[in-house]
Formats: C-alpha cells, structure tokens, sequence
C-alpha cells in the first residue's frame, strides 16, 4: 500500500479488531475521538481529501481511507447521523453516548495528566473531532 500517514483512531486490540471490521464490510463511515485525544497523539483533523492507512492491531495496513469530512462540535450536540455513521454496533445516538462515554472516560488518567489538570472530566461542552471517510483501497 502506499506510503501515506498511518491512522489509528484507537489503541490496538478487540476494540480497533471490531471496528476496522466495521470499516472493511463498509457499515463505520465515520469515527469520533475526543479534540484533546488528538491533541496528545499529535494527530490534527485531517481535511477532506486526505488519504490515510487504516492499521490494524498489528500495525499493518488493513485500507486506505479518505476522509470526506471533518466536524468539531460539543460532546452533547452529537447526532443520529454520527452515531448511524459510527456503524450498526451502536443502536442509535443514545448507545453512541454511552459506548464513548465509557471509553473516554476510561482514558480519564493520561488525559488528565496530558491537560495537567486532575479535576478535568468529560461534559457535553468538551469538543468531539468527528471523521467521516470511505474507504478507497485495500
């Protein structure tokens, strides 16, 4: 595959084996990670157009996404269209709350220690970088 910047929109595991299945039989079109999330891996949102590999847990290219749009908006002004994109694991917008709250809210130590700031939580203001994408390879 081409040389083009790696894209792992979660840490390797069950979680980015189930997802990156969702990609490749095409019902996840968008991905969702918070703006500081992207701030710590250095990762800002890519403009439509940009081409990424996929990698797998392995660190191997599973495709070749493009993006085709980027959003930052409020954590509590999320909607159907994200949470529908997300893939069918989530049952409509309320699942798409929960399932992301909870991981988030799992990444609360290295977030707090990133923004050096231990009283830092998750609210419905907090920014939310929402990729969406079609895969064109792989």
């Amino acid at each position: 595959m081409e040389q083009l910047p790696a894209f792992e929109p979660v840490p390797p595991g069950e979680l980015r084996d189930r997802l990156n299945d969702a990609v490749l039989r095409g019902t996840k079109t968008a991905t969702s990670r918070l703006a500081v999330m992207d701030e710590m891996a250095g990762t800002p949102a890519e403009p439509p157009g940009t081409r990424v590999r996929l990698l797998d847990s392995n660190g191997d290219a599973a495709c070749i996404l493009e993006i085709v749009g980027t959003r930052v908006l409020p954590f509590g002004d999320v909607g159907v269209d994200v949470s529908a994109a997300e893939g069918e694991w989530l049952a409509g917008l309320d699942d798409w709350r929960t399932a992301h709250t909870r991981y988030w809210t799992s990444r609360l130590p290295e977030i707090r220690a990133y923004l050096a700031d231990e009283h830092w939580d998750l609210s419905w203001e907090t920014p939310v970088v929402v990729r969406f994408f079609r895969r064109v390879g792989g």
